[in-house]
């Protein structure tokens, strides 16, 4: 950030503090609350947004900036496009964010490319401001491609050259255009040849445009423009590893961030990714739970166990739980909504393991439900059946007492023959065939329905019979 920018920021962080406040002491003149504005808007704060409004309309009642910036406040955050269509036909100067607000109304791109060519025409310099309104006029009517055929032209009417650019790259970056962003961001480099944020930003479009020997030399650049971000150096590995091709060198680079940056997760996910893809699992571990002990006080603890998770390896599950979740040094804010995360994300041990831990509160039935299937899918039938049988739990009330009962109370059956209970097993299958009244509208869940019956059906023939049987052959969860 320039010196400008940073007493731009300044302003805003004391001007802010005034509102809060509730008096504003300094007297502002109509520079500084345009720099405070546009400064907000960059922030997205909304609240210092409005009061500059209010505020301008009080003082500056004939600024021909605040009018503009107050019809396109009514038009893109209070979606009043009748609003700013009144105050744009009230307007009498002639300005280009002016043109761009009535641009806005109009319904074919053509007309709109012609309108923004006689606006570029008549204009002698456009500010930051109308560069980013002229940039999203052309991400609204598709019009990117006619902005990058003519960025020379109105790269030579920008007070600053630098903000179209990148503007425009980022356009092109995020509709996976990486090669016109590509030519705009070495543009951008010719301008400002040591910013090391851009040849940052060159290195990953390069990258996404598998240009791997383009991408290390634009990281490069950054590393030797700033060679104290750290961040410059984890990108390095990351665009190595991208393309398969980091060494025990770059794991060296990884762990030297690490040792001055504990919590640096980047540093982190790269280094599991690559120790997992080597297939050096006790190491990846061994390093994870290094990291966690660093940053069990850092938000970032809650990441580290996640990806613990995923090794899906049921006693490094358990340590975590038990070493760090139970004893609360691994603060969760919601227990409930992280076991749903992990249940969603396919983690069932984690899942599992986490509502096994608060199992003295009231669980609600969808937490049952969570609990019955994490369990099965990783095997743990015995800790299934002895929860459903066990009668402090009051499983069996809270299933009979609920609708839609008759997948959960599926698996558990499936659990009861595995584990030997028939007994238990018939009294569940013959509650959900006989007691149990299913209406299902949905065509493929009726088959479903159909199937868990057909399966239920043939397990108490078998049973009756005497006939031995492999359950495997029935079960549904079985891969």
């Amino acid at each position: 950030m320039d010196a400008e920018m940073e007493e731009v920021k300044k302003l805003y962080i004391s001007f802010r503090k005034s509102l809060l406040e509730g008096d504003i002491e300094k007297f502002y003149d109509e520079v500084d609350l345009l720099n405070i504005y546009d400064f907000a808007v960059d922030e997205n704060d909304l609240f210092v947004q409005f009061e500059i409004l209010r505020l301008a309309a009080r003082a500056f009642p004939e600024s021909p900036e605040f009018g503009s910036r107050g019809a396109f406040f009514l038009k893109d955050v209070l979606d009043d496009s009748d609003g700013a269509r009144a105050l744009a036909a009230q307007h009498k100067e002639d300005s280009f964010a002016w043109a761009m607000l009535n641009l806005t109304f109009e319904a074919d791109a053509d007309a709109v490319r012609i309108g923004i060519e006689n606006a570029l025409r008549h204009r002698g310099m456009l500010e930051d401001d109308d560069v980013l309104r002229l940039i999203d006029l052309c991400d609204e009517y598709k019009l990117q491609d006619w902005a990058y055929d003519n960025y020379e032209k109105i790269l030579s009417l920008c007070a600053y050259p630098d903000t179209f650019l990148l503007e425009l790259a980022e356009l092109f970056y995020n509709q996976g255009v990486y090669d016109k962003a590509i030519v705009l961001l070495e543009r951008l480099t010719e301008i400002q040849p040591f910013n090391a944020i851009v040849w940052s930003r060159l290195a990953d479009t390069q990258a996404l445009n598998r240009n791997l020997d383009g991408a290390l030399s634009a990281v490069d650049y950054a590393i030797a423009i700033d060679p104290d971000k750290t961040e410059y150096r984890v990108q390095r590995v990351r665009l190595k590893y991208y393309c398969g091709t980091p060494s025990d060198k770059d794991m060296a680079q990884l762990y030297d961030v690490l040792d001055k940056e504990p919590c640096n997760m980047d540093s982190i996910n790269i280094l599991f990714a690559i120790m997992i893809d080597r297939g050096e699992y006790s190491k990846v571990i061994d390093m994870m739970f290094q990291r966690l002990d660093e940053c069990r006080e850092d938000a970032v603890a809650i990441d580290i166990a996640e990806k613990l998770f995923l090794l899906n390896n049921r006693q490094v599950v358990k340590r975590v739980i038990d070493d760090y979740f139970v004893n609360g040094t691994l603060v969760v804010p919601d227990k409930m909504a992280w076991a749903q995360r992990q249940f969603r994300n396919g983690c069932y041990a984690a899942c599992a393991e986490i509502i096994l831990s608060l199992m003295g509160a009231p669980l609600d039935r969808s937490v049952w439900d969570m609990l019955f299937e994490s369990l099965y899918r990783i095997k743990d039938y015995n800790k299934l059946a002895d929860i459903f049988i066990d009668p402090d739990y009051g499983v069996r009330a809270v299933y009979k007492d609920t609708e839609e009962a008759l997948f959960p109370m599926f698996i558990i059956s499936l659990a009861l023959i595995r584990t030997e209970h028939s007994a238990e097993f018939r009294e569940v299958a013959e509650f959900l065939i006989d007691d149990r009244p299913v209406i299902v509208e949905d065509f493929k869940q009726r088959l479903a329905v159909s199937a868990a019956f057909s399966i239920l059906h043939a397990l108490m023939q078998f049973l009756s019979n005497g006939t031995d049987f492999d359950i495997d052959a029935f079960d549904p969860f079985t891969e």
